[in-house]
């Protein structure tokens, strides 16, 4: 059976048959194949339910739909209830799901393996103060690199404009000497990569200072 598993905030709207994704299935008639399949609206699931239930897919999908710290630490104490007693295999899926899905941001191995660990042994409010505080130190990192890269990205950018003015002046000073001695305004431009514009106005400006 096709299960769809939805957990935005917005209601699902979208087609659930499986001919009405077919362009023109209507021509077909009877003899296309067609099947609707279950939609599991998470977020239209009460919490109580969830956190009352004692599945396994359940308890996960309680932790999946926490909005904000506190439901999350609220459905991690319910989930650790409910860990305590789990087989083996379960214990080791939410552990799993919890270490990949729910701390998949968290890059640090070592960090990760401790909050982890504080929810094997029941440490829920010191998992949630890891937590916070790896995305503090994140949020800051994020900052101080932001700030690193537009200092090298402001010095690199000087670097190059003051290296792109330093050649448009050394042009400018080729072309002032080769017009000096006679050269043809359109030797100028293609020996020294400057616009016709330009080769014209500094001959204009050499014109002006002559009279």
């Amino acid at each position: 059976m096709p299960i769809v598993l939805y957990n935005g905030v917005d209601s699902w709207t979208a087609a659930s048959r499986f001919k009405e994704y077919v362009q023109g299935s209507e021509i077909f008639g009877e003899y296309i194949i067609d099947f609707r399949y279950f939609l599991f609206d998470l977020n239209r699931k009460a919490d109580e339910t969830l956190m009352r239930s004692k599945s396994l897919l359940d308890i996960i999908f309680m932790l999946d739909k926490t909005a904000n710290r506190r439901s999350m630490e609220k459905a991690l104490k319910a989930a650790y209830d409910e860990f305590r007693s789990m087989e083996k295999d379960d214990r080791t899926t939410l552990v799993n799901w919890i270490r990949y899905i729910l701390l998949n941001h968290v890059r640090d191995k070592i960090a990760k393996d401790k909050i982890v660990r504080e929810f094997e042994q029941g440490e829920v409010s010191n998992m949630m103060y890891g937590i916070d505080r790896w995305v503090q130190e994140e949020r800051l990192e994020g900052r101080n690199e932001g700030k690193l890269e537009g200092k090298l990205e402001g010095k690199l950018e000087g670097k190059l404009e003051g290296k792109l003015e330093g050649e448009k002046n050394k042009a400018v000073k080729i072309a002032i000497k080769m017009w000096r001695k006679g050269e043809e305004i359109d030797d100028i431009v293609e020996y020294t990569d400057l616009s016709k514009e330009e080769v014209e106005e500094i001959v204009k400006d050499q014109v002006k200072f002559k009279n």
